[in-house]
């Protein structure tokens, strides 16, 4: 992976943890929704891996990387599929989790007034925080694998 997208991506997520632990954001509201467009996101990864293998992109990908001189195009590709698809499963993870955990629940009698109450919440809390930043890591890794095979198919045309 490139430098700057590995710094961006840390400093992103810190800043979306640390945001999101401030104002108390219930991730649980997102939860499902991250989970559906994580899901659709890995397959798209698996499905742009495999289209460069049968399409003419596969001679330009076959090509030594200009920023990363150890690996060729194919291999910086699959290098951001893998911690792509690893970030997305860590966010699928925590929203299983956070989806478990806010529904643990024990009822509290005030004054003749019943409340539901959450078991977990510093877990919740801390759960929402690291799905929120695990979803922007994620939001990320799509727009840097987008454009970097949109880059590919361009760069390529322009070379023949």
């Amino acid at each position: 992976m490139y430098k700057k997208h590995v710094i961006l991506i840390i400093i992103v997520g810190i800043l979306v943890f640390f945001v999101s632990w401030h104002f108390e954001l219930q991730y649980k509201v997102i939860a499902s929704d991250v989970m559906a467009f994580i899901s659709i996101a890995i397959g798209l990864y698996i499905a742009a891996i495999s289209f460069q293998f049968g399409s003419k992109m596969s001679e330009y990908m076959k090509r030594q990387d200009e920023k990363v001189h150890t690996k060729t195009h194919m291999g910086v590709l699959c290098a951001y599929l893998k911690y792509a698809t690893y970030t997305g499963f860590l966010a699928i993870v925590d929203s299983c989790s956070v989806l478990i955990v806010s529904n643990m629940t024990y009822i509290e009698k005030k004054e003749d007034v019943e409340m539901v109450c959450e078991r977990y919440p510093e877990l919740l809390h801390v759960l929402s925080s690291i799905g929120f930043s695990l979803f922007s890591a994620s939001l990320i890794f799509s727009v840097i694998i987008f454009n970097f095979i949109l880059l590919s198919n361009l760069n390529d045309k322009n070379k023949n």
